[in-house]
């Protein structure tokens, strides 16, 4: 294989051994295998992986066929989950390189190969791995030749690597499920902070901070991007307790009860301790106060308590079967410290953590009077931030109260969305980068092997019928330009140029060509949604909005038959976005492709979908007819740069400033009615379905105002968009900090109503803090350092 005029004659994969089993510190072994047909030796546990390119022969769809054995092995090609032994069940017949879903692949791409296999026994039979692939849609499988392989990896995938070892460090709330779990990576020893009642047994070991099964109130508080700071207080059975510690490299941390509404001496609070994903170690109660912990073949510690265990508690057997300390519940005010490294008092713990607090706290003063929005967002955020083997990196899940995960396993559970998780980069990025890269990078190479980002994503398991709004290169612009990073756009333009492509290729409505939501044909996908007018909906990103109210899905074209503005909108602040970034990688001619496709659809655009009786851009059926259910996708317009500059004023005067419709205000709150008191609904406040509300159908969106605010801000040379812009902030703003004063909540959406006392939808949601971070870039905590140009045809 030849990679950057360098001819391997001898192409090899690396293999590199670690003794323990969780890929830490430096390898005990590093070789070499010459294909991906391979076995390795048993005996004593270890994790290996296996790295390098394959380059293809040709441009074409390859499948691969595998033959696994191992106790965990995850293989990856270009971050596609071609085969896995885990504990997800995934139907293989719809992975990413089976028959059904095979790979786009390109003979000038070479693709990132990495294989990660657990060997978790002393067994001496060891793993072995066969994997084969076809160009011939699956009618015969035969070894990829070794001349194939490049041994090793991209620049770029370096850096990526890099940046997300480092993060993937230290004691957090890393559990998906549970928001009680305190993990150490990578060592992956867990800490369960579990409430019992002693009254019945019963013992509280999970909660996700929402509304859940385990009927609990959580009120979040802060954490600090680097973990080293986090505090909630937890409310079960008539107990209230604040759990707070400062995690890293060392964890400090107190459980203090706040309140007993029943007897107190009824409740225990405990600690346990073992492992988690499967990865060994072992703990053991050395005494009353001490739990000794050692991974396998990582340094050993102890965790202590600052008090005295009670004995003979009746506590669950789910949780007396675990290594654990139980100290009975006396008063409200009582305080048991815990900590690694050295035992502390309590009062030396509670000072590192008034430190740690005070250190956090000051880091939100700089955005003066949007500190407490700042504490608001990143809490929202930090709080959902987890990590799972199935990824290479940390990722922000919607929210704790989403997993579509296929397993029996509480701790491999999780999702990933696409638009909700451009977002949270987005957001995240404002402060944190190599944050934000790894979510973002895990988003994008969530992509589909005909080459979309898929509405949803877990080990392996995706939406492959269907995308959701193309946000991602509008927002990798916005984050090239605020630190300049030419690695990640170098790492990821392929991908998004396969997103924007496939768009451009199946969602362009005939016959005038503009784009719309559709929903594919899958063979052997198992979604009731697949190829049908709801999982259109759900392509579009507002799932149950008016606009789409009616059956108009043609399952023939797999499209919904309705010219939309949004998301052609959408699309061309992709090409435009692509057309920027493309000279930074030398490919003009690409940027000149990409100009030509933006100003062709502007141009339709403004021919087809200005509604000249309603001034505004409204949705219109190909035979012409409008379907004028009015939304603030209208205003996306802006952000294609379409409309003309009378138009935007009047589509900003008479729609956004209208109380009878989006009822923003200059003067907020004066000129609002109650019932549309925060402004820019979901559809228009005269629409027939406003007064039921409901999702799509008038709650408040973040994305909704973050699209909004970058289309008013393309406009800024005029005076009432201007200040239409800045009274959306305040708007915004206000409605997400009346949620998290009240109930420590960031809403999923929020409601129009004044007298709102909480959210309407999940309650620990990423993207409902883009209601507070508009606000950020309108004060200027967001630069643009690196500005580019718009190429010139």
């Amino acid at each position: 294989a030849e990679y950057m005029g360098v001819i391997f004659t001898e192409a090899v994969l690396q293999l590199h051994i670690y003794n323990n089993t969780v890929f830490a510190g430096t390898p005990s072994q590093t070789s070499s295998v010459s294909s991906l047909d391979f076995n390795l030796n048993g005996g004593l546990p270890y994790s290996a992986e296996i790295t390098g390119q394959l380059m293809v022969p040709s441009d074409g769809q390859y499948s691969f066929n595998c033959s696994l054995k191992a106790d965990l092995l995850f293989v990856w090609i270009n971050d596609h989950l071609i085969c896995q032994l885990s504990p997800y069940q995934i139907p293989n017949s719809t992975s990413d390189g089976s028959i059904g879903s095979p790979l786009n692949m390109y003979s000038k791409r070479p693709m990132t190969i990495r294989v990660h296999i657990y060997h978790l026994s002393s067994s001496p039979s060891g793993p072995s791995v066969s994997v084969l692939w076809s160009q011939n849609q699956g009618r015969s499988f035969v070894p990829i030749p070794a001349s194939q392989f490049i041994p090793t990896i991209s620049n770029e995938e370096q850096q990526r690597v890099a940046i997300q070892r480092s993060l993937a460090q230290g004691w957090s709330s890393w559990l998906h499920f549970n928001i009680l779990n305190i993990v150490l990576l990578p060592d992956s020893v867990k800490l369960g902070i579990v409430i019992c009642d002693l009254s019945t047994g019963d013992c509280l070991t999970h909660t996700r901070a929402e509304k859940d099964e385990f009927n609990t109130t959580v009120r979040i508080g802060p954490h600090a991007n680097d973990h080293s700071y986090a505090q909630l207080y937890l409310y079960w059975r008539g107990l209230n307790v604040s759990l707070t510690y400062s995690g890293g490299s060392t964890l400090e941390g107190t459980l203090e009860v706040i309140q007993c509404d029943v007897n107190c001496k009824n409740f225990a609070l405990v600690i346990t301790s073992n492992m988690t994903w499967r990865r060994l170690g072992k703990s053991i109660a050395k005494d009353s106060r001490t739990i000794y912990i050692s991974p396998y073949n990582l340094d050993s510690f102890s965790l202590y308590i600052t008090q005295d265990a009670s004995p003979s508690l009746n506590l669950s057997k789910e949780v007396s079967s675990l290594t654990h300390l139980a100290v009975q519940v006396q008063s409200p005010g009582q305080i048991i410290g815990f900590n690694t490294g050295k035992p502390m008092s309590l009062s030396n713990i509670q000072q590192i953590l008034s430190n740690a607090y005070n250190k956090e706290m000051s880091t939100y003063q700089k955005y003066g009077e949007l500190a407490d929005s700042k504490f608001a967002v990143q809490s929202g955020l930090l709080w959902n931030l987890i990590y799972t083997p199935a990824e290479l990196g940390p990722v922000f899940p919607v929210s704790r109260a989403w997993s579509f995960a296929t397993t029996d396993d509480l701790d491999w559970t999780y999702v990933l969305f696409d638009w909700d998780d451009i977002f949270a980069s987005y957001m995240v990025s404002m402060d944190y980068k190599d944050l934000a890269y790894s979510n973002y990078i895990q988003t994008i190479r969530m992509k589909t092997g005909l080459g979309f980002i898929p509405n949803y994503s877990v080990a392996g398991k995706k939406s492959s019928s269907r995308s959701q709004p193309p946000i991602g290169a509008t927002v990798l612009l916005k984050i090239y330009e605020r630190y300049g990073d030419l690695w990640l756009v170098s790492l990821l333009f392929d991908d998004l140029l396969d997103w924007h492509n496939w768009f451009w290729g199946f969602r362009r409505l005939p016959p005038a060509g503009l784009i719309c939501p559709g929903d594919d044909y899958v063979p052997g996908l198992v979604d009731s949604a697949a190829n049908h007018m709801l999982g259109a909906r759900y392509e579009s990103g507002l799932d149950n909005s008016p606009m789409y109210d009616g059956e108009f899905f043609n399952n023939v074209t797999h499209q919904m038959e309705i010219y939309d503005v949004g998301l052609t909108s959408m699309s061309i602040s992709e090409a435009d976005a692509l057309s920027k970034l493309a000279p930074l990688l030398g490919r003009h001619e690409e940027a000149e492709i990409l100009l030509q496709q933006a100003q062709e659809m502007r141009n339709l655009l403004s021919t087809y979908l200005w509604n000249e009786e309603l001034q505004i851009f409204a949705n219109k059926f190909p035979n012409g007819t409008s379907y004028p259910r009015i939304t603030p996708t209208s205003f996306y317009s802006l952000l294609a740069n379409t409309a003309t500059d009378q138009q935007a004023i009047t589509m900003v005067e008479n729609w956004l400033l209208n109380p009878k419709h989006f009822c923003i205000s200059s003067q907020w709150p004066i000129g609002v009615d109650d019932t549309c008191y925060w402004g820019l609904p979901s559809v228009e406040s005269s629409d027939p379905a406003y007064p039921q509300l409901g999702y799509w159908r008038g709650y408040i969106w973040g994305p909704m105002a973050q699209l909004t605010y970058w289309s008013l801000e393309n406009y800024n040379h005029i005076d009432i968009v201007n200040d239409a812009r800045k009274a959306l902030c305040v708007q915004m703003n206000a409605m997400m900090m009346e949620q998290w004063t009240l109930n420590r909540h960031i809403c999923e959406n929020y409601s129009p109503y004044r007298n709102a006392t909480d959210c309407t939808g999940t309650t620990l949601h990423i993207w409902g803090g883009l209601a507070g971070h508009i606000s950020f870039i309108e004060a200027g905590y967001y630069p643009t350092l690196h500005k580019i140009q718009k190429p010139n045809l």
